[in-house]
Order: C-alpha cells, then structure tokens, then sequence
C-alpha cells in the first residue's frame, strides 16, 4: 500500500512531508480502531527509509523490502500485550542511543500509546522534548484523552 491509496487530506500532508526536509520528530495518529492509523505510519516509515530516486516508498528497494518483511534494523515497532511500562519505554531509549544501522535516522511506531503508563509517558516525554537525532515516532492512539497534555504537545 502506497500514499496514493489513502484518502483524505492527513495523508497527502504527511505524504509532502515524508518527502521533504520538513520532517518533525513525532507524529500522533488518533482517531477509531480500523481506520488505517498503523497503515498510515508504516507507509511514512517506508517512505523516510526509502532509496527510491522516483516514487516513495517504492517498495521494491532493499529497505522497503526489509521494511515490508518486518526485518530493517532501524525501525522499532513498540506494541503492548496488556499496556506499556516504564521499562519498556526505558529500553527504547536506551535502543535510540546507538546510532542506526543502516538509515540515518531510527523510526519508532508505538501502536496502543493510550496504553502507556503515566509513568511511561513520562519517561518517553523528555525524549520527545529533546529528541536524540533525527529519529521520529509515530504515535498510534484510539483515546487521545488517555494521553498526558505534554506528550499531545510535543507531537504533530
């Protein structure tokens, strides 16, 4: 699945800036179960990997290949059983802190952050105030209201 296929103007301004330098560090994706949100943010993070000169993601590169196998060593997809702990949330940052294998940059998808402790939001927000390179994070929420203030904040 490509940008193309996406319907509504969310995509096309993610679909710009996935393309551009104009890249920010995190993204929230919120809206009900079903509606594309992890489509969405694993077809921008094809499309930052992406080696492609013309149309991105291509999906026939070796990164987007890797991507779509579910094996690039830069991608890291945090996904809850029950919700998200505050050392889960350490591990991740202690991930970021070695430089990407392959990319320039580290891509981060957390499905569920609604489920993510208070204790784990904010162990994840001092990251989002300063992030630790160009690395970005997709944010994927179906209740927005179970988010701190300041985690919605730091985010597009």
């Amino acid at each position: 699945m490509a940008f193309s296929e996406i319907v509504g103007s969310v995509s096309h301004h993610l679909r710009e800036e996935m393309l551009s330098s104009r890249v920010v560090h995190a993204y929230l994706l919120t809206g009900p179960a079903g509606t594309g949100k992890r489509t969405l943010a694993d077809i921008c993070a094809r499309a930052l990997f992406c080696r492609s000169a013309g149309e991105r993601p291509c999906d026939v590169c070796p990164a987007c290949k890797q991507l779509l196998s579910g094996n690039h060593p830069d991608f890291i997809r945090l996904k809850p059983e029950k919700s998200i702990g505050v050392d889960d949330v350490r591990d991740l940052i202690e991930r970021l802190s070695v430089k990407p294998y392959e990319a320039e940059r580290h891509v981060v998808v957390i499905e569920q952050a609604d489920k993510m402790t208070a204790q784990a939001q904010n162990a994840l927000l001092k990251t989002l105030e300063t992030p630790p390179g160009p690395d970005v994070f997709f944010l994927i929420a179906t209740q927005m209201t179970a988010l701190l203030p300041t985690i919605v904040s730091r985010c597009r």
